[in-house]
């Protein structure tokens, strides 16, 4: 392929990389600034009913009755409110750790916070930073490839031009005008012949044999009587010049064979560097390409374990709500036979699917196990000062799924109430 093919391929290619990455790095950052300016607005609100929820869930079933979610201070309507006039904005603070399955809130705060459909949104916005990768990946790679025959290009173009410019200066002869034909021009005036007279009955005849027979030097070349004494001496001096010039080409042309090999390897020396950084940027953009597609396993993977999570919740929910009534019947003296049936089936079916349910122990040191149990405000009356801080009672089981024998992730965290 020609010079000027590469070239119209070069930024066939390095434009449209240019353009993509700017225009999905320059949207992001700008999502990413508004989320800010968002987040500084109305994130107090959110902490508030989060927290507002937990103190509820921190509650006696018994109080519970008596003070159900949503009314008065545990998330009565006028928060409900305030928060209901931000829920694209607080859906869009939350939505990358949604995504990624970092932060999950519970169902029925959920529709609040983030509106109705806020579960398909989550799921664009997944899908949407798929392509925005595979846009990011395309465009880096079409840009690296680009510079990478522009950088090709300019250095083949670098190379000619420097290469030549040395040989040549090399390879200068130090005299343009060869002696050799200046020998032939001025010796062509040095051929002159003798003019005899014509012949008489005085002159004698000369005979000619061999060995008589005038030679081809002795034609050409006149003798100093009939040449005269300056032009011999001129004609001498040339034909030595002419010697000496043929030896000087002769041991010069050696030098200038070496001094090539020396130049063109002083030369060279810029295209192996340029050519070495060249491949630590190809380098870089496979390990970009690669870093990217781990980040969308990494989001796959989240997304996946939310979806779990979240249906595992909802056996869990109705697994505490049946144990509730279990524990009221029994209290009212009333069959609960059934009841035990249906929550034992639940629990079966949870392990059945890797997920088990966990309890820490009574008198174990709470320090350590946070991210197992979940103790409530209340605190246990304790007379006994070294069991200060350890688990009293377990109020609530915990739930955990198990990935492998060395992985496990947490479902639900177990409630315990602790010694004062």
């Amino acid at each position: 392929m020609s010079k000027k093919g590469l070239l119209i391929w070069a930024i066939l290619l390095a434009v449209p990389g240019a353009v993509g990455l700017w225009s999905v790095l320059s949207k992001q950052a700008r999502q990413q600034e508004q989320i800010r300016i968002w987040q500084s607005q109305i994130q107090d609100k959110t902490d508030q009913y989060l927290q507002s929820y937990q103190q509820w869930n921190a509650l006696k079933p018994e109080q519970k009755n008596d003070t159900p979610w949503g009314q008065g201070i545990y998330g009565g309507p006028e928060i409900q409110r305030q928060l209901e006039q931000n829920q694209d904005k607080q859906l869009a603070i939350d939505m990358v750790h949604l995504a990624n399955g970092s932060k999950t809130v519970p169902e029925e705060l959920a529709e609040v916070m983030y509106g109705p459909g806020w579960q398909d949104k989550v799921d664009q916005f997944r899908r949407d930073c798929e392509t925005r990768e595979i846009i990011i990946v395309g465009s880096s790679v079409c840009l690296g490839a680009g510079i990478l025959i522009l950088t090709a290009i300019a250095l083949i173009w670098l190379v000619k031009l420097v290469l030549p410019g040395k040989t040549q200066e090399q390879d200068a002869p130090p005299v343009h005008e060869t002696p050799v034909f200046k020998s032939q021009k001025t010796a062509e005036p040095l051929k002159t012949t003798k003019t005899l007279p014509p012949p008489t009955a005085d002159t004698p005849k000369l005979e000619t044999s061999p060995e008589n027979a005038p030679s081809p030097d002795s034609e050409t070349l006149a003798s100093p009587q009939s040449v005269g004494y300056f032009e011999s001496i001129r004609s001498a001096r040339k034909t030595a010049g002419l010697s000496t010039h043929s030896s000087g080409l002769a041991t010069a042309a050696p030098q200038r064979d070496t001094l090539s090999a020396e130049s063109l390897m002083m030369t060279t020396e810029p295209v192996l560097n340029s050519l070495s950084e060249l491949t630590e940027e190809v380098s870089a953009i496979r390990q970009f390409a690669a870093k990217q597609q781990d980040q969308m396993k990494k989001l796959q993977d989240g997304y996946d374990w939310m979806l779990i999570r979240r249906f595992c919740l909802r056996i869990i929910r109705c697994i505490d709500n049946i144990s509730d009534r279990i524990r009221i019947a029994r209290q009212q003296n009333k069959e609960i036979q059934s009841l035990e049936e249906i929550r034992d089936e639940l629990t079966f079916a949870l392990e059945s699917s890797g997920v088990e349910q966990f309890e820490p122990d009574i008198g174990a040191d709470y320090k350590g196990l946070e991210r197992y149990a979940e103790a409530i405000h209340d605190k246990e009356p304790n007379s006994q000062p070294e069991r200060s801080g350890t688990i009293a009672r377990v109020l609530r089981p915990g739930y955990q799924y198990l990935i492998s024998d060395e992985e496990v992730k947490i479902v639900r965290c177990a409630q315990v109430k602790l010694f004062e």
